[in-house]
């Protein structure tokens, strides 16, 4: 069953034409990959998916109705939770805090008591339990980049996008947030759409993935026939086919 679906999707910032008919579908469930290099137009997609910016043509459809001019609340509300490539916690306030200002934001249950209980649960599918009365702003990289995963499945949404979450990552946090997706996404029964430089976790992670270049779509399919691609090859690595 399709979750979300993209058709003749274009947005324009003045003459910059970032995106251009760009359609696709993701099915409730599935973990699903978006590659491209900078400036392609991936972060421009999340922003209009989540509903903090307006696409100038085409149409987005979640559960089959258009969502095209529906704010971030209302697509938060409608299930939706994105992460930003660039961390924002609430460096003053305590993890926990963090966790609870996204319970509090995305649920139908808003009392404190509820949002503390499901913040703290949160923090525990992150590992980041231990940490819960820390301020946000003492965490590293990694853990903040936890953090932020937190705060959008704090929401409870059914569709999260994961921005770029490895980024700036060790090898061996990498593997560790491989494997806490892999963790959230079944116990919480999510649809995924990822955002991610590092290849390899793309590759390994998603089912599917959507190429994007200049705005277009060059390319979607399972990451082996991703990866030998010849206009794959030849727009984001470089190299001729």
């Amino acid at each position: 069953m399709k979750l979300l679906e993209l058709n003749a999707v274009g947005k324009r910032f003045g003459g910059l034409k970032a995106l251009d008919n760009v359609s696709f579908a993701v099915e409730a469930g599935e973990m699903m990959g978006l590659m491209g290099a900078n400036g392609a137009g991936k972060t421009t997609l999340f922003s209009l998916i989540a509903g903090n910016e307006r696409p100038t043509a085409g149409e987005i459809r979640l559960d089959g109705q258009s969502v095209v001019g529906c704010r971030a609340d209302q697509m938060a509300a409608r299930g939706i939770a994105r992460t930003f490539q660039i961390v924002r916690p609430f460096r003053g306030l305590t993890v926990r805090e963090n966790a609870r200002i996204g319970a509090l934001f995305g649920s139908a249950d808003r009392r404190p008591a509820a949002a503390e209980d499901f913040a703290q649960d949160i923090l525990a599918d992150v590992g980041l339990a231990d940490r819960a009365d820390a301020l946000a702003g003492s965490l590293t990289l990694a853990g903040q980049k936890r953090l932020e995963i937190a705060r959008a499945l704090a929401q409870r949404p059914r569709l999260l996008l994961l921005d770029e979450v490895m980024a700036g990552l060790t090898p061996s946090e990498v593997a560790d947030a491989m494997t806490m997706i892999r963790r959230i996404k079944e116990k919480h029964g999510l649809t995924v759409l990822v955002i991610e430089h590092v290849m390899s976790a793309l590759m390994e992670l998603c089912q599917r993935i959507v190429v994007l270049h200049h705005g277009m779509k060059i390319a979607e399919g399972a990451p082996s026939d991703i990866a030998r691609d010849p206009r794959v090859l030849d727009a984001y690595l470089g190299v001729e086919a």
